[in-house]
């Protein structure tokens, strides 16, 4: 209870509780009312704000619904689609170093699922959230393990080097026998 401690003229005090304070907010319709728009161009504006928010979002919906024998193969593909756009080309364009990929990828995972589910369907926002997440989480656990236990060396990079060490022995012997020494 919140209010205001008052002292009475016979030295007592005595507690009043501050007004209440109300909030509203009005909806579409109301603002559109108040703009003084008739009814059947409130309904025709708020008919077409509607049809245009649902539509991408139903047709991407229907492919995410897609479920074979129980698997969301649908919502698996198309959150798999937006991730690899969004982390390969997206991120990789914008840090090609990937020095801030894993935080990158993150922080697009929780704007999506904060807002994108409106514009492409809850679903798909939901499983593109959750593959950028594992993607960031993939990137940190590699990381990891790659300071613990360091990547060998393949066959094909060991050639290379192989190569590369014969060319500078015959390039040291060439200028040697070039220059005299």
């Amino acid at each position: 209870m919140q209010g205001t401690l008052e002292r009475q003229a016979d030295g007592t005090y005595k507690i009043t509780e501050a007004p209440k304070a109300e909030m509203h907010q009005d909806t579409t319709v109301e603002t559109l009312k108040k703009l003084g728009l008739d009814e059947n161009t409130i309904g025709a504006i708020t008919k077409q704000s509607a049809t245009m928010e649902n539509s991408v979002s139903s047709a991407v919906d229907k492919v995410t619904g897609f479920e074979l024998a129980g698997v969301p193969v649908g919502a698996a593909a198309v959150g798999a689609a937006a991730t690899i756009l969004i982390d390969r080309f997206v991120i990789a364009k914008l840090d090609p170093t990937n020095k801030w990929g894993s935080w990158a990828n993150l922080g697009l995972a929780l704007v999506i699922k904060k807002w994108a589910g409106k514009y492409v369907g809850q679903k798909t926002a939901d499983i593109t959230a959750l593959l950028l997440t594992y993607e960031a989480v993939a990137d940190y656990v590699s990381q990891g393990i790659n300071k613990i236990i360091p990547p060998k060396t393949t066959v094909s990079q060991m050639q290379q080097s192989s190569g590369l060490r014969q060319a500078e022995v015959h390039a040291s012997n060439y200028y040697a026998k070039a220059f005299g020494g």
